[in-house]
């Protein structure tokens, strides 16, 4: 994790609880998958901070949505979700 990602972590709530949710989460991908807080849903889509700098809209990838059985299931304003965003996306997957 780089130190402005950390940073940003820290100063939006993240704590010693969620680290050890994601270590125990054999679907966080190490590495490859970017931490995130949810700060808006509009029609199927959330928006998401990254960073200080950085927000973007995501949505669920086809796995994910394929697995919500109810509304509960999806993310949340104030959820903390993985997500992948590739470098020519405007839009991440979560």
């Amino acid at each position: 994790m780089i130190i402005n990602q950390q940073k940003f972590l820290l100063d939006w709530g993240w704590n010693e609880f969620f680290e050890q949710q994601i270590e125990n989460d054999p679907e966080y991908e190490f590495g490859k998958s970017t931490l995130a807080r949810v700060v808006g849903e509009e029609k199927g889509r959330w928006r998401i901070q990254i960073s200080s700098e950085i927000s973007v809209w995501s949505e669920l990838s086809g796995r994910f949505r394929h697995q919500v059985e109810s509304r509960m299931d999806t993310p949340s304003f104030g959820d903390w979700i993985a997500c992948h965003l590739e470098e020519n996306q405007s839009v991440a997957l979560i």
